[in-house]
């Protein structure tokens, strides 16, 4: 069997065992909702309404499971449960399938609410993601472990055949020896020089020219080409017969130092390209960070309308001038866009900085800082103090110029002070909040609030914007940092 066969044989597997324990998750769901509806209204709880106890019947709960079936496969399809794991550690795993499910929870709960299937008991969905992350979590870590034991048994291992015998493929090799869980086992190796095989201490099976008959002779299931550079052009045809002979084929991509970015192989107008992304985004979390960002930011805008509305008469009746400072930014990859602002400085204070430029007060980088600004305008201090200027930036938020957290947004006379390493921050969308907005806002020096943005940067996640986002209100309601 190979490789890919095998892979396809174990998603498939884990997707009929997935459809079969949220079927059972569902029905055991049920009675379960029920009995605690009665635990709640026994002498325990004689005035306790907490629960409604009453559910519809079992029957009518029936097209909830397939939307259930469909909307769970393709959640654990997407964020990539379904992918081949033999290198995540057991915690990685599990927090894998536990968000998942909670995300198809979510997902599910939004879809029952738009379809108005209101006699849908939402502490039966809770039951049901409660009974889900059990059931789902204990299948993928006792599968992980099944393949593992498997693997160190000698059974079903791929029978790999490694091509190259220098520096790279011995570290490659080291590697592999350190990580038998994952299933492979090297029956030798390809090199034009035979006398190689003493540093890679594997048999040296023949030359380039020979790798159809090593084919032929021995059990292969992947071919790993790991050449020198100066092969690349001329082990075309080598690939080619082994894929006449039905063999899965991998080269080593390394073929620069150095590099910051993660190397993908994509396809564009139909040639096979190497991208190198700085930004390591998961294609359906940043759906879902898009998605999160439109729904917060216009919720905010409605429920904060009447505060906004009061901070624009007070902008408007004791300062002449626009409500509204409007100012060019940086966006994703230099676009400039036009942030807003509320109004905390006096009309022109742009055009007034090269004459207090000598009073800057930032530890360091190209920004300005003052404690005593002149230009701020009666209740500038407070607004600022407090970040309620940057409220308006909700709107821009919603117009997609800028992500509920991300890097600031930077000023393009800055950038254009910025070495070109210091440019990549501005590789993801900017935010209203970040991490140095958290740890001392403007009070950390330029090469702080850098490291932080490129932390942030290379290692995003969903739950780390959401952390972000929890550490922000005490910042801004206590008014910490500067």
């Amino acid at each position: 069997m190979t490789v890919t066969k095998n892979k396809s044989v174990h998603t498939t597997a884990m997707i009929l065992w997935d459809l079969v324990l949220i079927t059972c998750a569902f029905y055991l769901a049920f009675p379960i909702r029920q009995y605690i509806g009665e635990f709640y209204e026994s002498e325990l709880f004689p005035a306790s309404d907490l629960i409604a106890i009453q559910l519809s019947n079992l029957e009518d709960y029936w097209v909830v499971l397939p939307l259930s079936l469909i909307i769970f496969i393709a959640t654990f399809y997407y964020s990539g449960v379904y992918s081949s794991f033999q290198k995540l550690r057991y915690s990685d795993i599990a927090w894998l399938v536990i968000s998942s499910v909670l995300l198809a929870t979510g997902i599910l709960g939004a879809v029952l609410f738009l379809m108005k299937f209101h006699f849908v008991s939402r502490s039966l969905i809770l039951v049901l993601a409660v009974l889900n992350i059990i059931f789902l979590t204990a299948e993928k870590l006792l599968f992980l472990y099944y393949l593992r034991w498997t693997w160190k048994k000698g059974i079903n291992c791929k029978n790999l055949l490694l091509v190259g015998t220098g520096r790279r493929a011995v570290t490659f090799l080291d590697q592999l020896r350190k990580e038998e869980q994952w299933g492979y086992r090297v029956i030798g190796c390809v090199d034009e020089d035979l006398t190689n095989g003493k540093d890679i201490k594997l048999p040296i099976l023949g030359k380039l020219d020979d790798i159809p008959k090593i084919l032929k002779e021995h059990i292969v299931d992947i071919v790993v080409f790991i050449v020198p550079r100066l092969w690349l052009d001329k082990i075309g045809s080598h690939i080619r017969e082994c894929e006449l002979q039905g063999k899965e084929v991998t080269v080593a991509l390394d073929l620069y130092d150095n590099y910051i970015g993660q190397v993908r192989l994509s396809f564009l107008a139909g040639y096979p390209m190497l991208r190198f992304e700085t930004t390591f985004l998961n294609r359906w979390e940043v759906m879902v960070k898009r998605a999160f960002d439109i729904i917060v930011s216009l919720a905010l805008i409605i429920l904060l309308s009447p505060m906004l509305l009061a901070i624009a008469l007070f902008i408007k009746f004791t300062s002449p001038g626009p409500v509204f400072y409007v100012q060019q930014r940086c966006g994703l990859n230099g676009r400039i866009f036009p942030m807003l602002k509320f109004r905390s400085m006096i009309v022109g204070a742009d055009k007034m900085l090269d004459q207090i430029k000598h009073l800057n007060e930032a530890i360091s980088g190209p920004g300005f800082k003052m404690e005593n600004d002149p230009r701020i305008i009666k209740g500038g201090k407070f607004l600022r103090k407090y970040s309620l200027d940057e409220f308006p930036q909700l709107f821009n938020v919603l117009w997609g110029h800028m992500s509920l957290v991300g890097p600031r947004p930077p000023i393009p006379h800055e950038v254009d002070e910025y070495d070109d390493w210091q440019r990549r921050r501005m590789s993801v969308r900017p935010g209203l909040t970040c991490l140095w907005q958290i740890s001392g806002r403007t009070n950390i020096g330029f090469e702080k609030q850098l490291d932080l943005d490129l932390r942030y940067i290379d290692q995003w996640s969903l739950w780390l914007d959401f952390k972000i986002m929890l550490r922000t209100f005490p910042v801004v309601i206590f008014g910490t940092g500067k």
